[in-house]
Formats: C-alpha cells, sequence, structure tokens
C-alpha cells in the first residue's frame, strides 16, 4: 500500500484513509493487528510489494467466502476472521 507518491504508507496514514473510505475511526489494536501482519520487514509502514506480496499468496490458498457488511464492522469482522484462520 502506497501513497500517490509511491511510498510506503505509516500507520497514521493508513489509520486516516480508512477514517476517509468507511467513516470510522479505527481501533489503535486493529491497526497493529494488520501491521503485524502485512509488514513484513518491521519498518512499521506497509509498501505495495508487502501488500502486494500477500495477496497473492491469499489467492493462491483461495480466499474464505464471508459475509459482505460494511464500513468499520467489515473491516473488523474479515480482520478477525483471518486472523484466526491459521487455528482452524
Amino acid at each position: 500500500m502506497t501513497n500517490t507518491l509511491n511510498h510506503p504508507i505509516d500507520k497514521e496514514l493508513f489509520a486516516r484513509t480508512v477514517k476517509i473510505t468507511s467513516n470510522e475511526d479505527v481501533d489503535p489494536y486493529v491497526i497493529d493487528v494488520v501491521f503485524n501482519l502485512f509488514d513484513e520487514d518491521g519498518d512499521g509502514k506497509l509498501s505495495q510489494n508487502e501488500f502486494i506480496g500477500i495477496m497473492k499468496d491469499r489467492l493462491k490458498r483461495g480466499f474464505g467466502k464471508f459475509p459482505n457488511p460494511t464500513g468499520i464492522d467489515g473491516f473488523k469482522n474479515c480482520l478477525r476472521k483471518e486472523m484466526f484462520k491459521p487455528f482452524e
């Protein structure tokens, strides 16, 4: 995930982006979980390569079928299900 200048985004920009797109504030814990899942090099930023790499891996393994709630509840629901998938 990068901004228009193709630079990796930090947690603050990610939170603002989610706020703009969903009109909801995101719990800092949720943002930490997202970054723990996607930030492969641990630099505290999400790059396009990190995001696309994870998405390609998920495509190979197949996405699960989840209900499609909207807004922050949909985001949290999706994140929660993906977090616990390795334990199934």
